[in-house]
This record gives C-alpha cells, sequence and structure tokens, in this order.
C-alpha cells in the first residue's frame, strides 16, 4: 500500500508482539519510528488539528526560505529530512505527539533544520527559523543571556524572556547542576537539562529543555525548545 504512495520510507510488520496487529511501523531513514493504524491511517506521532496546520505551514516556509538562501550543498540533508516530515504529517489524518519527548518536531530535524539556517545568508541567521516553528523555543548566548524566543515559559510571556539570563528563571537550588552541562554546550553536544523554574504565578513549574548548540563565528549560540512538566523520577 505505502510502496504505490511513494513515501520515503522502507515499510515492515513489527516484530515484538507487545504492539498490537493493527498498528504498522514505517521505518525512516531518518527518525527512529513512526506507529500507523492500518485501519484508520492515523499515525502515532498531541497536536491539535490547528497545531498540525502551523507546524505543516511553517516547514513549508522554512523549506522555501532553505532554498533561497542556504547553499545547495548546505540544506541537501536537511531538506531530505523536512520533506519526509512533511510526508509524515500528511499521513496522519488526526492529531498526533511525537516520541516519548513530547516535542512538536523530532530532535534530529530541530538540529539539521538549525544547523542549516545558521549558513543561511540573512543577517539575521539562524534566528529568523523560530518565527515559523510552533511551540516554545529559546536562542540564548554561551552566557545564558536570551536573544529571542517564541511561546511562553512559567507564565511569562516571549517579550519578558527576551533580554534576560535563562539562570533568572531556574530556582537557585537548581542552578548548580544547571552548569554541570556547560562544557557539552561548548563543544556543540546536544543535551537535555530538566529543573524548576520560578513561575510567574510564584509557583514552581517542571521544566525539560532540550539543548542543540551551533557555533557561530567564535561564539557559541543554544537553540532550546522548552517542555513543560515534571519528570517521572521527580514528579511525586
Amino acid at each position: 500500500m505505502f510502496e504505490d504512495m511513494h513515501w520515503p520510507w522502507a515499510a515492515a510488520q513489527t516484530d515484538p508482539p507487545s504492539q498490537p496487529e493493527e498498528l504498522f511501523e514505517i521505518q525512516s531513514r531518518h527518525f527512529q519510528e513512526v506507529f500507523v493504524h492500518t485501519q484508520t491511517g492515523n499515525a502515532m506521532l498531541c497536536l491539535s488539528s490547528g497545531q498540525l496546520i502551523e507546524i505543516t505551514k511553517g516547514l513549508e516556509e522554512i523549506r522555501h526560505i532553505l532554498m533561497q538562501y542556504v547553499p545547495e550543498d548546505k540544506r541537501q540533508k536537511p531538506l531530505s529530512m523536512l520533506n519526509e516530515y512533511l510526508a509524515t504529517l500528511q499521513l496522519a489524518q488526526l492529531p498526533f505527539s511525537l516520541g516519548k519527548d513530547g516535542l512538536f518536531y523530532p530532535r534530529p530535524l530541530y538540529n539539521s533544520l538549525f544547523m542549516a539556517a545558521n549558513e543561511s545568508h540573512r543577517k539575521d541567521a539562524p534566528a529568523w527559523i523560530l518565527e515559523h516553528m510552533i511551540g516554545t523555543h529559546l536562542l540564548y548566548d554561551e552566557n545564558g543571556h536570551i536573544l529571542q524566543a517564541s511561546g511562553s515559559i512559567a507564565g511569562y510571556a516571549k517579550e519578558e524572556i527576551a533580554g534576560s539570563y535563562i539562570f533568572d528563571f531556574i530556582i537557585p537550588e537548581h542552578i548548580p547542576a544547571a552548569f554541570e552541562p556547560l562544557g557539552d554546550l561548548l563543544r556543540c553536544i546536544n543535551i537535555e537539562h530538566t529543573c524548576l523554574l520560578k513561575a510567574k504565578d510564584g509557583s514552581r513549574q517542571w521544566y525539560t529543555f532540550y539543548c542543540h548548540p551551533y557555533r557561530k563565528g567564535d561564539n557559541v549560540f543554544i537553540l532550546a525548545a522548552a517542555q513543560a512538566g515534571a519528570p517521572e523520577a521527580t514528579s511525586q
């Protein structure tokens, strides 16, 4: 069925009996796994229909900008991953959630697209890409200074977040642990970090930051996707 539709994946039935028989696994070249219900065609990837439309629209805008501003040798892989993810979105007839992280985009796609955006011949590179992505994202430098934000965090609007420092929002007890992955970030290694933030209403809220560092000249900058919620090990 999928071969006739020319999807860019090799498809195979799932071997482990732990998966329901009506689920069909699509093995992707770039992403870990996507399960599709054989009767409904709904992908097992929890977004609203509106978010699904926004994601698709934003990725199509990103694709257009990459084609216009990014050298061909730097855009090949990101475009391949982007097109494959768009095909997955088209396959999903109902809203979905992606992986255990609950992010709106696969983590490999985050990294690949942001690297390509950094290569674009635009004065606002790579920050322009945040205008075309939904969810909460931070762009900050190696000192933790937040240069740009999209979405809200712990009750703070993006206008209140930009210009602050990432450590302004972390509770004092968790600041030492927030410095621990700094070495990896400076070496441009992707990391994730969970901590308690001081919310605007005075409460404390758990957030996980999925960080994708990149180098621009002599400086390191970080794109972080922020996801609210307590980690399983500490949510009690």
